[in-house]
């Protein structure tokens, strides 16, 4: 392979980031993209929306950019300095009788409120070399690639024009599934048609598309035939699995002593949470003092006024429950390590990710059946119909009053169920020398 080819990496979205206190699943992958590409071996140039319309950044501004936003979220910090995962600790291994609903979240952010106008202007943004004057169209390399993989603000094909006068510069995007287009039942009317302005956007901009598995392909490919569009290249790579995952831990704290089940995944009900809370109601009824705890792990989303009704009123159940959010990776990992299971009940999932973390954490898994994690759950894995809760309560039972063996291993990363960062990175460079 030649020379890599110039790349413009769009960091509009990681620097609205901020009033975030951890990142979510497309935000790991785009600042794990910003981390390769703005490298200082790698030399990439970054693209930001300003009070003046999309500048360009120099390679050492935006990764000053990206520096910072990987630091606000913690992703390199200990897990002793999080002080979520110390107060989660204190709140299980004093657990008692008392019905107080159990919330652990990080504190507001600092930057939180504020808008991407206003980041560009002070702080950290004050400083990321934006000058008024240089237009993308006019800076950009020659037969560059613009590359976006956070499909933002993909809906809005004005913030695509200045492509319209660089046709050598080719626009590549990371899109992530089509479950709003599929699955529109769990999303809000909004987020419908946005996903369809971006499917719209990317029909007529992209030269080339990264998705995540096949599934994913098969229907993007479907949909724009459907309506008629020509499909440009994809190019099909698994999400890599961080490496703090992969990782031994070194003078790590202590674990909950109590017994703990996690379900890592934004509270809406596409992920199915409540089934998870009816099964630990009927658990308290037969287990009573031990049921074990359950650990919901993610920030809350959308339409999930039945799933927030039960964690806030159902007291049975609120000594064993506990909402988590704004969790660093490293503390997440750490917390998984002792876990009797990762539990993932969903109805339907894009990808799947934190399946492919407890694979590689070493981890019992019980998850759903659902389309889109098949190509991620192991032969250990146990698989249950979403909609089965007397399966789940069975199995979450008996996994609660098992032991721990070595049967549940790390599992290696074999770069197909899920890829490596190095292997993704690879594969993803040698897709952009050809598009």
């Amino acid at each position: 392979m030649g020379s890599p080819r110039d790349v413009i990496f769009d960091l509009t979205r990681l620097a609205t980031r901020f009033s975030r206190s951890t990142p979510n699943g497309i935000d790991r992958v785009d600042l794990g993209y910003a981390q390769h590409f703005l490298s200082a071996s790698r030399g990439g140039r970054g693209v930001l929306l300003g009070p003046a319309g999309l500048r360009a950044v120099d390679n050492r501004p935006g990764r000053a950019v990206v520096d910072a936003i990987a630091e606000h979220w913690r992703e390199t910090g200990q897990v002793e300095d999080d002080d979520v995962y110390r107060r989660l600790v204190a709140q299980l291994d004093g657990v008692s009788a008392a019905h107080t609903p159990a919330r652990i979240a990080s504190g507001p952010s600092a930057h939180a409120g504020r808008s991407i106008v206003g980041l560009i202007g002070g702080g950290v943004f004050g400083r990321a070399g934006l000058v008024p004057g240089r237009n993308l169209a006019q800076t950009a390399p020659k037969n560059a690639i613009y590359l976006n993989v956070s499909q933002f603000p993909l809906w809005l094909d004005w913030y695509f024009s200045w492509l319209d006068r660089r046709p050598d510069v080719k626009a590549v995007f990371f899109i992530h599934d089509l479950l709003p287009i599929i699955y529109p039942e769990f999303f809000p009317p909004s987020e419908v048609r946005r996903h369809e302005g971006r499917l719209r956007v990317l029909a007529r901009r992209s030269a080339g598309v990264i998705v995540a598995s096949e599934q994913t392909r098969q229907a993007l490919e479907r949909y724009l035939r459907d309506r008629g569009e020509v499909v440009p290249q994809i190019c099909v790579v698994p999400l890599p699995v961080d490496s703090v995952f992969t990782e031994q831990e070194a003078g790590a704290p202590p674990l909950p002593q109590r017994d703990y089940f996690v379900s890592v995944g934004t509270i809406e009900p596409r992920k199915n949470q409540l089934l998870l809370l009816n099964v630990w109601r009927e658990l308290v009824t037969r287990l009573g003092d031990r049921t074990p705890s359950l650990l919901l792990i993610g920030a809350r989303g959308w339409d999930n006024e039945n799933i927030i009704d039960m964690l806030e009123r159902c007291r049975a159940i609120q000594p064993y429950v506990t909402e988590v959010a704004g969790l660093s990776t490293p503390a997440l990992r750490h917390l998984m390590t002792g876990a009797r299971a990762l539990l993932m009940p969903t109805l339907a999932e894009g990808y799947g990710l934190p399946i492919a973390e407890a694979k590689a954490v070493g981890i019992p898994l019980i998850v759903s059946d659902a389309l889109g994690l098949h190509d991620r759950i192991s032969q250990r894995a146990q698989v249950l119909d979403p909609t089965d809760g007397p399966g789940w309560r069975d199995a979450i039972i008996a996994r609660s009053s098992s032991k721990m063996s070595a049967e549940y291993a790390p599992e290696p990363i074999n770069d197909q169920s899920a890829a490596s960062w190095p292997w993704h990175i690879e594969h993803v460079e040698s897709f952009l020398q050809i598009v």
